[in-house]
């Protein structure tokens, strides 16, 4: 460039200045121009201290470099000019922002560059000031748990929305702002159409206020989600509305939280109404059909299992069906295995909760869900609660969302247990109402079935209020009967009885009850002994009571007459055992000597005759004495001996001859009795048992007939059962009469009679297996029939032997206190041939015996110091080998429960064959 040419730059250097564009003109990268603008942009005082300078030493290096980068652009491509935007650098106080434009200018034959510097610091600060606010803002919004959009009514488009509508809807905000309608599709069908109403009044609308209302949108889950959305209108200058700008907020929580608490409310109110209805539930039924109810009305499973525990360990399952429930066991080992269920209803767990069922239990189950879903198989919820009662677990209530998979909420386990809790309170109830009932009708059967009469009376009403039904088996009249008439007593207690009965019934408050014992009379007309045991009850809040047990005595008045007149036989039976041991004593002295005269007179036979007479009857008073023995000998009821009944009957007729011979003579009367027997049966029986039982059949016969008549006793067997008939021609029974006879204390003879013969009769009949029937008619006798059993084939029994053998020459020690009866014993025996020493005492028998001396011993029983039994035991301990034969006034009763010390035992008075055959048979051992 040679110098007369004027450069622009130099020519208009002045107006250069005033531009706020900076210029710098370089040759070979050297500023040869820089205007005022350019010496502010570089921090340099004024513009000449630029020129000459390198531009590397102008600019700094994040400016420079650009601009040496756009410089070699030009120049390799041949470019006018490079537009460089955004140079941000820095004059080493502060940073700039600068707009470069790079121009090529051929200025002759040289290439010079110019530069244009826009200082855009201050646009550009600005504008990162805006978009840091924008972007602030934009963060804002995104915390923000809504929607902030704006949408433009012309446009039909949203121009701006937040990206909480991704988080929401799973869409991207550009495809929202591409296409509105998207928005649209994302609200719940019974929401949109609402909305579509609100929003045609919405674009109608001139007020400036805002709009609320609430819809719901489409998650990505799928599931639906509560929004609040409030609207703002934007206005045109003109009052059109241009625009809407709004905030849609996430409500879903608290609309949730809303409907959880109305849940929650609607669960307790449910929860209050049932509680009355599980209170009022009688079975375990009716408590499965009111807790499926509850279900229904509180929650919302599409699968409910109750289980129960029984007490034999065994878990069942309630199966209701059209309502009605039923119940099927479940295999299901509680102390053994692995099972969920187990655990809740062992107690070992409180409870049970899994989202995902399949994946948190055992094994074994696993595979049993497996086999019940099939093809269904997927994740569900699955919860297992205890029905829990006031002690223990009495069940498990299982629920599960097989079907849709939706989780089990806390709020819905706290419902279950709080049922659990309720079913668990109102199965205790029911199973102690069960257990009241159960206890209540135990005691209402132990009270039907006792042998007593239970009964109440109300003082206040002086109505029974309970009787129990004994009393109909006992007395005929039904507890009915008794409620309706509480005055009956009147006609059902004795006469002599009613005042001590009045006690009970109008009690002395001030007096201590006491048992009393009274007569009451059945329906048939027969009278019961009682004894009733009574108390005075004050309940609070109740009528005074009286609570009594009535027990029926008969039985027992009748034992105890029966032991009187035990007593009484057994006192007559002790005098008459005295007496006839001193009759046999006498008669053994009368027979032995007249049996002695008898074999001493065998020259004369007139005298010979005599003695004979003299030792029938002595034989004949000892058989009436014992007849006395037996009349009133006592034996146990359970000694049973074979019996011949003929001679039983026979012995009953000798024994009674003084009533119906003597007394009936006395009277004016004559009685006839007579035995036919048709056989000779044998019975097991105890004698004199039977001896009384015919006894007071002839006595009664007796009493019936108080004008003399007959008496026939007829014996005979009929079907393998022996067969006693009483028959009298007496005045006969009525029918009323005929029906009591058996009854106890029930008698015809007025004070004369206990009313206790026949009823004891009876009674020794029935022990003896077997039965007593009575015919009779007014005016014509009584017949009394008795069947006993006849005695299974045995040893025939045995009579007195009167075989008239001996054996002589034997050495006879005997011994007797009475020096009759020894000297008669000594002169029977040596008649005989034997060789006898006779003492009268055991001193005496002890002093001469000597083992091998004697070859029998023959004692008495009764005798002073030392008895014959004591003595024939010291007589054993020298020679055991002896043998002893007692001899006694009391040989019937010993005969048959024979002493061990003795060998045998015979009565006095003994005949002289009975003496011979005894003696006999024990020298053949």
């Amino acid at each position: 460039m040679s110098d007369d040419e004027v450069l622009p730059w130099v020519q208009y250097g002045e107006l250069l200045d005033h531009l706020t564009t900076a210029l710098v003109v370089l040759d070979n990268n050297v500023v040869v121009y820089a205007n005022a603008a350019a010496a502010r942009i570089t921090g340099r005082k004024s513009a000449t201290d630029l020129v000459g300078l390198e531009l590397s030493a102008v600019l700094a290096p994040d400016v420079y470099v650009p601009i040496q980068k756009a410089c070699e652009t030009l120049c390799q491509r041949d470019l006018p000019a490079v537009h460089l935007t955004g140079v941000a650098g820095s004059d080493g106080q502060k940073r700039r922002f600068l707009d470069i434009h790079v121009a090529r200018l051929q200025v002759g034959a040289r290439c010079t560059i110019v530069l244009l510097l826009y200082d855009q610091t201050p646009l550009t600060c600005a504008l990162y000031r805006s978009r840091e606010a924008e972007k602030r803002l934009a963060d804002l919004i995104g915390t923000l748990p809504g929607v902030v959009w704006e949408y433009d009514r012309r446009r039909r488009a949203f121009t701006f929305i937040s990206d909480y509508a991704r988080v929401l809807t799973g869409c991207q905000t550009e495809l929202f702002l591409k296409d509105s309608s998207v928005f649209f599709q994302q609200v719940h069908p019974d929401d949109l159409e609402r909305f579509q109403e609100i929003w045609q009044q919405f674009k109608q609308t001139q007020q400036p206020s805002s709009w609320r209302f609430r819809l719901r949108v489409g998650e990505p889950s799928g599931e639906w989600r509560w929004l609040e959305a409030k609207i703002v209108p934007v206005f045109d200058d003109d009052g059109n509305l241009v625009a809407a700008r709004g905030v849609s907020y996430d409500i879903h929580r608290e609309v949730e939280t809303q409907h959880l608490l109305e849940q929650r409310t609607q669960q307790l109110e449910a929860l209050i109404q049932f509680s009355s209805r599980f209170v009022e539930v009688q079975t375990e039924e009716e408590v499965i059909l009111a807790l499926c109810d509850l279900l229904n009305c509180t929650l919302d499973f599409e699968y409910v299992a109750i289980y129960l525990r029984r007490q034999n360990g065994l878990v069942e399952k309630a199966v209701v069906r059209h309502r009605t429930v039923g119940w099927e066991e479940v295999e299901l080992n509680l102390e053994e295995g692995d099972s969920r269920l187990r655990d809740v209803l062992a107690g070992r767990i409180p409870y049970f909760l899994s989202q995902d069922t399949l994946r948190d239990v055992s094994e074994r189950e696993r595979e049993a869900w497996t086999r019940i879903l099939g093809d269904h198989l997927r994740a569900f919820s699955n919860a297992v609660v205890p029905i829990r009662g006031r002690t223990q677990v009495l069940g498990a209530l299982a629920v599960d969302r097989r079907d849709t998979g939706e989780p089990i909420t806390e709020s819905e386990l706290s419902m279950l247990l709080t049922i659990g809790r309720y079913v668990g309170l109102a199965l205790d109830n029911v199973r102690l109402m069960h257990e009241r009932q159960v206890a209540e009708e135990r005691l209402r059967h132990l009270v039907q079935n006792l042998p007593v009469t239970v009964w109440e009376l109300n003082l206040a009403t002086r109505q029974l209020d309970f009787v129990s039904e004994y009393v109909e088996r006992w007395l005929g009249y039904t507890p009915e009967e008794w409620q309706a008439n509480p005055a009956m007593y009147r006609y059902v207690v004795h006469p002599e009885d009613v005042e001590t009965f009045e006690r009970v019934i109008n009690p002395d408050v001030s007096s201590p009850p006491q048992p009393v014992e009274l007569r009451l009379r059945d329906k048939q007309g027969r009278w019961h002994w009682c004894r009733i045991l009574w108390s005075l009850e004050h309940e609070h809040g109740r009528d005074p009571l009286v609570r009594g047990v009535t027990t029926d005595i008969t039985e027992q008045k009748q034992a105890e007459q029966q032991q009187l007149h035990l007593m009484r036989l057994r006192s007559l039976g002790e005098i008459a055992s005295g007496v006839a041991h001193n009759f046999n004593n006498l008669l053994m002295g009368i027979s032995g000597n007249a049996e002695l005269l008898q074999a001493s007179l065998q020259h004369d036979r007139e005298l010979q005759r005599r003695a004979e007479v003299i030792a029938q009857l002595a034989h004949d008073a000892s058989a009436i004495v014992k007849r006395m023995q037996g009349f009133y000998k006592l034996q146990p009821p359970t000694r049973r001996e074979r019996v011949r009944l003929r001679a039983l009957l026979e012995d009953v007729i000798e024994s009674t001859r003084p009533v119906w011979h003597d007394l009936a003579a006395r009277r004016g009367a004559n009685i006839v009795v007579r035995l036919i027997a048709e056989g000779d049966p044998v019975v097991k029986a105890n004698r004199s048992e039977l001896h009384e039982v015919f006894t007071n059949m002839v006595i009664n016969a007796c009493d019936a007939m108080p004008a003399g008549g007959a008496i026939t006793l007829r014996l005979g067997e009929r079907e393998g059962k022996a067969v006693v008939e009483v028959a009298d021609t007496g005045i006969g029974m009525s029918p009323e009469v005929k029906e009591h006879c058996f009854d106890a204390f029930f008698t015809t003879k007025g004070e004369h009679g206990s009313g206790l013969g026949l009823s004891v009769s009876y009674q020794i009949i029935t022990r003896h297996s077997g039965q007593i029937t009575v015919e009779s008619e007014v005016g014509k006798g009584t017949v009394f029939t008795v069947y006993l059993p006849i005695a299974a084939e045995s040893e025939t029994m045995v009579g007195d032997p009167h075989q008239t053998v001996s054996s002589s020459n034997l050495r006879i020690l005997t011994v007797d206190d009475d020096e009759a009866v020894r000297t008669a014993i000594m002169h029977l025996l040596q008649a005989d041939g034997h060789h006898v020493t006779a003492v009268s005492d055991a001193a005496s028998a002890l002093a001469q015996f000597e083992p091998g001396l004697y070859d029998v011993v023959i004692l008495d029983l009764g005798m002073p110091h030392l008895d014959g039994l004591s003595l024939a035991r010291q007589l054993k301990e020298i020679s055991p080998s002896v043998p002893i034969i007692l001899l006694t006034g009391w040989g019937d009763q010993l005969r048959e429960d024979k002493p061990p010390e003795v060998d045998m035992v015979l009565a006095k008075p003994v005949r002289r064959a009975t003496l011979r055959a005894a003696l006999l048979q024990l020298a053949k051992r």
